[in-house]
């Protein structure tokens, strides 16, 4: 499968904010908003990937141009000092720079209203309310229709992604629990040494503990006659 992050940065960004944004209830217009930011901060281009000039995602996983904050929690792991003297917040994965931007707005309070808002920008008017940006009117003008393809589009890539593993797993699930396969997997089992043993033991295994166990019961069984006999 491709590797969005990497070939498409705007649709993996996008897809994250269409999970993410639905999990925390906040409306397609609002996640658009988002994505506009997103779009504004990392100078992203119609093919999807940032400016060459922006270095904040390739090498922090930051999707939104984050410092490291002081107060508030953050998702973020370090902070790293650019070239022009800012700071940008190193996150472990964009999925994490995605989660730290909404506790952003979370630790700023924001109403239902703006959440659940049927115009894009209204997010972005929010942000520059709580002093993200001074002005933030640039951010406006950006495409909604193209942040809106890449929200879609990541949305898309990340169901096919879904639906491709659960029909290998479905497939996989099937055919081991046929079973003229059992012998074929149980090689891979037996690699995982005690653990695939425990996981998978054979069944003349399962015999031998059976007969053990009630050997062991019937000695003990004979002795304690034994003993009540002597009395």
């Amino acid at each position: 499968m491709i590797n969005l992050k990497e070939s498409n940065p705007a649709q993996h960004i996008g897809g994250i904010l269409w999970i993410q944004g639905n999990m925390h209830g906040y409306s397609s217009a609002s996640i658009c908003g988002l994505m506009k930011i997103s779009m504004f901060e990392l100078g992203i281009q119609p093919d999807g990937k940032p400016s060459s000039k922006n270095t904040t995602y390739k090498q922090d996983n930051n999707a939104f141009g984050m410092s490291f904050p002081v107060k508030r929690p953050t998702k973020a792991k370090e902070s790293r000092t650019l070239s022009d003297g800012n700071t940008s917040a190193v996150f472990a994965s964009v999925w994490d720079s995605v989660a730290d931007t909404f506790l952003w707005f979370k630790y700023h309070n924001i109403p239902d209203n703006i959440k659940k808002a049927d115009n894009c920008d209204a997010i972005i008017d929010f942000a520059q309310s709580k002093s993200w940006i001074a002005d933030m009117s640039n951010y406006k003008k950006l495409s909604t229709d193209e942040a809106t393809k890449f929200i879609n589009d990541g949305r898309n890539a990340l169901l096919v992604r879904v639906a491709v593993f659960t029909s290998i797993s479905i497939i996989v699930l099937g055919a081991f629990l046929k079973k003229s396969n059992r012998v074929k997997y149980r090689q891979y089992f037996n690699k995982l040494g005690i653990v695939g043993k425990t996981l998978l033991p054979k069944p003349a295994t399962i015999r031998k503990r059976a007969r053990k166990v009630a050997t062991r019961t019937r000695a003990r069984v004979r002795y304690a006659r034994m003993r009540r006999a002597k009395k």
